[in-house]
């Protein structure tokens, strides 16, 4: 005996839909997948909390920075951080940083702002590189 397909009803398929999901969520849940986390400078794998916070400590030190580059440049604390490049894409942050700046702002900096804003990010990238070394004790 054939049985011939029937269309579902959009309620019904999104009801199966929902059920399948469930359960694809609890069987997931079942089986204990390793923590993903940023790794310290030792490359060893951090908790939940030592996660937060240096994800917390990695916030501050941007918060910082901007607020030193907003004092520096005197423009707009949204086009500063329009300005910071994703971190891990650029060689040079601090230069995309102030070429960035200058795009979005339409003035270019003097070079007493961009040796300033070049101290900023060092003293930014020095302190993501203790806060990282640090996460794995915290």
């Amino acid at each position: 005996m054939f049985h011939i397909a029937t269309p579902l009803s959009v309620t019904a398929a999104l009801a199966a839909f929902a059920a399948f999901i469930t359960v694809a969520s609890y069987l997931g849940s079942a089986v204990a997948a390793p923590p993903i986390s940023p790794p310290t400078m030792s490359g060893a794998n951090l908790t939940p909390a030592q996660s937060a916070w240096l994800r917390a400590e990695i916030r501050h030190a941007d918060d910082l920075f901007v607020t030193r580059v907003v004092a520096i440049t005197r423009r707009p604390p949204d086009i500063v951080r329009r300005a910071i490049p994703a971190e891990g894409r650029i060689t040079d942050p601090a230069a995309r940083t102030v070429s960035a700046i200058e795009k979005f702002s339409g003035e270019p900096l003097d070079d007493e702002q961009k040796t300033a804003v070049r101290a900023a990010e060092e003293d930014r990238r020095q302190m993501i590189s203790t806060a990282r070394a640090q996460a794995g004790r915290k």
